[in-house]
């Protein structure tokens, strides 16, 4: 029965990791990509609906995105590494056929000798969005949209749920967001199952956004600022070369149910399903 079972979830997690993998913002998450002895990450996402710091943007997302340690040195008995990535997202949305964006990371993470990490870096964001409110019903337009980011953040290596804070700025919206993350993972070993693994991940943080949706904001907008919280739960199954992983995420904002961050609908509080199939070179 047990080896029934072992068989089933391994099925089940490549199997749906094939086809997609949690999708992940570029700012601030090169450390979690960088961390460890692989050279190149090769990620294949999907999540069920994406939700951006307690927001819901659009539907379900495919993902494919490559990131790679450039170069390696030491310094002052540390070690910094200097990284790149790309990602391509696409809306798998019926409504719409503009929701896709293509992203370009560079970042500096610095491994201090006293476990805390340094992650300084910046992105360049294309995506596409809908003029169909602008030009009204008929064939949909879909308009570019060039944006940069910055983020910085520091992240406590080999302690107890792996603390970290981070600063975030995206020229789009004009928002800049201060969050802090803890995250973990259990073995399940003791419960029959090898290669499993249990991963929990939280956050908590504070959004200003000058403009909104990169419109002019007006009062009747909402507040520009809120708080945002979330939690996810994950199954990890490991690989050779990586691994491959399902879960279950949760995050919900602080604002108005008719403010702007909400987009005037019930979308305080999202659950989605997700799945990672990662590679390590």
């Amino acid at each position: 029965m047990q080896r029934i079972l072992h068989t089933i979830l391994v099925g089940v997690v490549v199997l749906i990791g094939l086809k997609s993998g949690i999708s992940r913002e570029c700012f601030g998450s090169s450390y979690g990509r960088q961390l460890g002895s692989k050279d190149v990450n090769l990620d294949v996402s999907f999540v069920s609906k994406n939700v951006v710091r307690g927001r819901r943007e659009e539907g379900s997302v495919l993902a494919f995105e490559c990131n790679a340690i450039l170069k390696s040195m030491s310094v002052n008995e540390g070690r910094v590494d200097l990284c790149y990535g790309v990602m391509v997202d696409i809306g798998l949305g019926l409504g719409s056929v503009c929701d896709n964006a293509v992203s370009m990371e560079g970042s500096v993470v610095y491994y201090m000798v006293n476990n805390m990490v340094l992650d300084v870096g910046g992105v360049v964001l294309r995506h596409t969005e809908s003029l169909l409110h602008l030009v009204g019903k008929g064939e949909e337009v879909c308009h570019g949209v060039w944006s940069y980011g910055f983020y910085s953040g520091v992240l406590m290596e080999d302690v107890f749920f792996r603390p970290s804070l981070y600063c975030i700025y995206k020229s789009y919206d004009e928002g800049v967001a201060l969050e802090g993350r803890i995250k973990h993972q259990w073995s399940l070993l003791p419960w029959g199952l090898q290669d499993f693994m249990l991963g929990f991940a939280g956050e908590i943080g504070y959004d200003y956004t000058g403009k909104p949706y990169g419109l002019p904001y007006v009062s009747s907008l909402g507040r520009k600022d809120y708080w945002y919280y979330g939690a996810a739960l994950s199954l990890i199954y490991k690989l050779a070369i990586g691994e491959a992983s399902i879960g279950v995420s949760y995050e919900g904002n602080a604002a108005s149910k008719n403010s702007w961050v909400n987009c005037g609908e019930s979308y305080k509080n999202n659950v989605w399903f997700n799945a990672l199939l990662n590679f390590s070179f």
